[in-house]
């Protein structure tokens, strides 16, 4: 092949005489050609072998010929004809190993990281303090692939952790079958892997294109890989699902869905009621009731008003609480309009979102500031007041406000999110990506978010162990001990558990907060449950977080009445956290209000600000 590219190499050109000058060594050069490796080497070796064998042979014959023949020679010259025989011997023994150095030396696979150039790229790299991970994505030996295997690991490794935390409970899909799946989307990629250093494997040469193309014709399962080489977007929506369960699962355990849910059931039962008086009838009831609905989300849209564009999360939790009250009333128009201005919201653009919620105003008949003039004033005058400090924060954080583009700040949104972007904008990400550098991009920021998750809680479910193991030692000494002495694990100390959210609310004491309104936990775990009764403690979580606190039953527990508990010393707390406690208050209300069947709950509507999860 090389010869061919010479002889077609056209010297009356300039390039193509100086191409045909370097390579071939015309003027004193280096020929290209010894340096390539071909099967002509080994031939000549062969036969190079073969020839010497010939004449050791021969000289071995003659010279048994010569040592045998004794009775014309004398003693000294049959002696030089024995050692002339024991010497071709020699050379025969270290010709035989010198062959087979040279053999095996032809048989040692080519190092194509230096062939390639890729060993001068890695010194480039580490000269420059570069840290681009080529080992990922070019194999000589083949035993890995690339990327994908780079994202097939993250996935297998954040659900081993996870599994360590909390075991599998999903009843549709094995856990062995989901692992599996993983595992065949990355053996079938290796399969046709074009990334690997070195010639390619002749294990499909045998498959003639049309068999090729039935197999690529033929349906496959979701989320599994039938065709021998699938391509890179088959790879990718056979990861996309996994990727999207793993987050899912570590959403769960982390107790961030717990959270999300009470504020959900809270803003769905946000109490509307009518008049207290008990001479109407139930039409005016119902009359009145649909007014002040309608007056309400109206209200809210209209606020929008004062609210500039790039304050877009307050916009967002507008829109919401808007919906929620709407729900309420007959009209489903209603929800549906404001609920397609909600999903035109985006991080740092909600231009588009306010209009749209605007012009469903102007649609519905407005807002007249004469009707309720006094209210509306009072109302913003409350909302400047509760969001002083949160305005003043924002006015000094926009001056910094990111440069991103939209797609880049959608990789940091999966579990809690941020300001730019939620889970909800990960996932559509995640599902209508395309490319597998975005993908594995995707994959890189979710496992940094949920390393360190995981990690934290694994941290802490050593420390409850360890603070069940202290309480039951302390417990076994204390009659014996005249002075109190100060607990080192309390119900302010960081633990974790895979616990079960019962639907018992309760008011718990933990070191350092209030009186708080918080759910009972069951722990999963059979011996910490065992544990921690015999000890006469409870888990508890407060209501719309997602962080698990170990309290005494008797001391720190109290049912929950649905009012706001009263403590002497309230004012000695933070404004923070007073301000989060009526926010809990009112969340823990609204979800026992939604619990209870057949409930109707007169009065005024309940504006309460969304408590953020």
């Amino acid at each position: 092949l090389f010869d061919e590219f010479i002889s077609s190499l056209d010297v009356r050109g300039v390039r193509e005489s100086s191409l045909f000058e370097d390579i071939s060594g015309v003027n004193g050069g280096s020929n290209l050609k010894k340096y390539l490796t071909d099967s002509n080497k080994k031939n000549n070796l062969l036969l190079a072998r073969k020839r010497e064998e010939e004449d050791f042979e021969r000289r071995l014959n003659n010279a048994l010929i010569a040592s045998a023949d004794q009775t014309r020679r004398s003693g000294r010259l049959a002696s030089v004809a024995k050692d002339e025989v024991a010497k071709i011997q020699c050379e025969m023994e270290h010709a035989k190993q010198a062959f087979e150095k040279q053999l095996e030396k032809q048989r040692e696979k080519p190092n194509y990281r230096a062939l390639t150039g890729m060993d001068i790229l890695l010194d480039f790299e580490k000269s420059n303090n570069l840290n681009t991970n080529w080992n990922a994505l070019c194999q000589p030996d083949g035993n890995t692939s690339g990327m994908i295997n780079f994202i097939a690991s993250k996935i297998l490794d954040i659900e081993s952790f996870c599994e360590e935390l909390a075991p599998w409970e999903r009843s549709d899909c094995p856990r062995n079958a989901w692992i599996s799946n993983i595992e065949d989307i990355r053996n079938s990629y290796e399969r046709g892997n074009t990334l690997k250093l070195g010639p390619k494997s002749n294990a499909d040469d045998t498959i003639t294109p049309s068999k090729r193309q039935r197999r690529s014709l033929e349906p496959s399962p979701r989320g599994s890989i039938a065709c021998s080489n699938p391509s890179i977007t088959q790879i990718l929506n056979a990861l996309k699902e996994p990727l999207i369960d793993l987050e899912a699962r570590l959403f769960s355990i982390t107790g961030l869905e717990t959270a999300v849910h009470e504020a959900d059931d809270a803003n769905d039962n946000m109490s509307v009621g009518s008049s207290d008086s008990s001479e109407i009838t139930e039409e005016q009831k119902a009359l009145e009731k649909a007014k002040k609905i309608d007056l309400a989300w109206k209200k809210k849209i209209y606020m929008l008003h004062s609210i500039p564009t790039k304050r877009a999360s307050r916009i967002r939790d507008i829109l919401i609480c808007a919906i929620t009250i709407a729900r309420k009333g007959k009209q489903s128009d209603v929800p549906h309009d404001l609920r397609s201005a909600l999903q035109t919201h985006r991080p740092g653009a909600a231009g588009k979102a306010k209009a749209m919620a605007l012009a469903v105003l102007e649609k519905y008949g407005g807002f007249e500031c004469a009707i309720d003039e006094m209210d509306m004033i009072d109302e913003t005058h409350n909302l400047a007041d509760s969001e002083a400090e949160e305005t003043k924060d924002e006015g000094e954080s926009s001056k910094n406000s990111s440069y991103l583009c939209g797609e880049a700040l959608m990789l940091t949104g999966s579990l809690e999110g941020n300001d730019n972007a939620d889970r909800v904008d990960w996932k559509d990400a995640v599902k209508q990506c395309k490319k597998l550098s975005r993908f594995s991009a995707l994959v890189a920021a979710f496992s940094y978010k949920a390393i360190p998750k995981l990690n934290k809680m694994s941290e802490d479910m050593e420390t409850l162990r360890k603070a069940i193991v202290y309480w039951e030692t302390n417990t076994k000494t204390r009659k014996s001990r005249s002075k109190k002495k100060k607990e080192k694990f309390n119900s302010a100390t960081e633990i974790w558990t895979d616990t079960e959210t019962t639907n018992e609310f309760v008011l718990g004491k933990v070191d350092t907060y209030p009186w708080w309104p918080a759910r009972i936990c069951i722990a999963k775990d059979p011996i910490i449950k065992m544990s921690l009764e015999s000890l006469g403690r409870v888990l508890i979580s407060f209501v719309g977080e997602q962080h698990l606190h170990v309290v005494n039953r008797e001391d720190e527990v109290t049912p929950f009445t649905g009012k706001e508990p009263e403590d002497k010393h309230i004012e000695d707390y933070p404004p923070g956290i007073i301000k989060n406690l009526r926010e809990s208050t009112a969340m823990a209300r609204r979800i026992l209000r939604g619990s209870i069947p057949n409930n109707n709950h007169d009065g005024n509507v309940v504006e309460e600000k969304k408590s953020s999860t």
